[in-house]
């Protein structure tokens, strides 16, 4: 009772017959510390006089004393957490936050997650190692965000255990909280039901951005960007983290493309609704070092814009691999005065497979021609952009089963040369 008129009278010292009253308290007798906190004696000036309430002894509660978890307990709970998987790098962390925590109410929420979520063995110690906090959260919550996931949302029970191992900060949110992100990414990203339900499977972490930033994001890729409304919701299904990038990054990335690459501005939207990606994705180093690859295989820096324009994933082919470079050489192999044009003017071939589809389809002409059999010459950049059926039927004259052998004889004969 006296700790807590100290500390009253400590955070109002404007209350001098409240200090006046401690200090006469403690140097007290123990006959005239009855009389000093008589309820009559404690009639002070203070808020609770104005509602005519006299402060008396019962109005002083003893301090809260915090609730401690034996050592024994803390000992079973670590042992718990050994044994279904959480590393020893994440046990400090996880034994602060479920330190309090009973064992029993970890052990039930694991079960939960067990059972109900459909979390497999193998990444529940990921799980708790990476949010331990969830093992903490009331039954009753866990139970209605996991209802509302599969009810409103439209979430399966089979894809429910993995968005959790993805995402297990998910079910720490509120189905409120849900439901107004879901109302903002359909009604003004112009997300679908279906495709949200979708877009929950490959990146949970969608309901764990903020409305506000979220909604930021979307006036920069509309204003910014330049990505018209009717391909925003698009966008954000081909690339759904495009919501969470830094914006600093992403004003970065367009200036980027502008500036170095040569993308006009109102060309820019084109490029980003078909690899939102390059907006954060791509260090700006990286998507440099990729320019000068295209360069030395000699694509000049005023071709570069028009390029990504019409083809943006030129832009994020490894270098390392040299996938690139060798449809490069081959192109200019196979037409020494115009397959480098034909990449610069429809760079799109650079998305066929080379070993599948360009090669085998050239070795065909020209296995024709050996046999005396003249076929219409076409360039390069005509045999790939039709589909096998329509090759096989308009210009190799033969069957699709035919043509299947053909491509099977192809392969047989890579794995051969690849031996050599």
């Amino acid at each position: 009772c006296i700790n807590a008129v100290v500390k009253t009278a400590n955070r109002k010292p404007q209350n001098q017959r409240m200090s006046g009253l401690v200090r006469a308290t403690l140097a007290a007798t123990p006959s005239k510390l009855q009389r000093k906190l008589s309820p009559s004696s404690l009639w002070l000036s203070h808020p609770c006089r104005l509602r005519a309430r006299p402060l008396t002894v019962r109005h002083f509660k003893p301090a809260r004393q915090a609730v401690r978890v034996g050592a024994s307990s803390e000992e079973e709970t670590e042992k718990y957490l050994q044994s279904i998987g959480v590393k020893k790098d994440k046990m400090p962390s996880a034994m602060k936050r479920l330190r309090r925590c009973p064992t029993e109410k970890i052990r039930a929420t694991v079960e939960f997650l067990r059972e109900t979520v459909g979390v497999s063995e193998v990444s529940l110690g990921k799980i708790v190692g990476t949010f331990p906090a969830l093992l903490a959260l009331p039954m009753d919550n866990l139970g209605a965000r996991v209802e509302f996931l599969i009810t409103t949302i439209g979430v399966s029970k089979a894809d429910l255990g993995k968005i959790v191992e993805m995402f297990p900060q998910l079910l720490s949110y509120t189905p409120q909280n849900m439901e107004e992100h879901m109302k903002f990414l359909i009604m003004r990203v112009g997300v679908g039901e279906a495709e949200l339900r979708k877009m929950m499977k490959t990146h949970p972490q969608l309901l764990g951005y903020s409305v506000e930033n979220m909604e930021a994001h979307v006036k920069f890729l509309l204003e910014r960007a330049r990505v018209s409304e009717a391909e925003l919701g698009k966008m954000v299904k081909r690339h759904p983290p495009v919501l969470g990038f830094a914006l600093e990054n992403m004003e970065e990335h367009v200036k980027f493309l502008i500036e170095t690459v040569g993308v006009k501005e109102a060309e820019l939207g084109k490029v980003l609704k078909t690899l939102p990606n390059l907006l954060g994705s791509y260090s700006l180093e990286n998507l440099e070092g990729k320019l000068k690859h295209l360069c030395s295989m000699g694509v000049a820096g005023d071709q570069l814009g028009q390029m990504v324009v019409k083809f943006p994933s030129v832009l994020v082919y490894s270098v390392e691999s040299g996938v690139l470079a060798a449809k490069f050489r081959f192109f200019k192999t196979v037409e020494p005065e115009g397959g480098l044009k034909q990449l610069i003017a429809d760079p799109r071939l650079l998305a066929s497979d080379l070993e599948t589809k360009i090669k085998p389809r050239y070795w065909f002409f020209m296995l024709k021609r050996r046999q005396g059999n003249p076929q219409k010459t076409l360039k390069i950049g005509t045999m790939i952009k039709i589909t096998d059926a329509k090759f096989a039927e308009k210009h190799a004259h033969v069957s699709t089963k035919e043509w299947a052998d053909f491509l099977r004889i192809c392969a047989l004969r890579l794995k051969v040369m690849e031996g050599n």
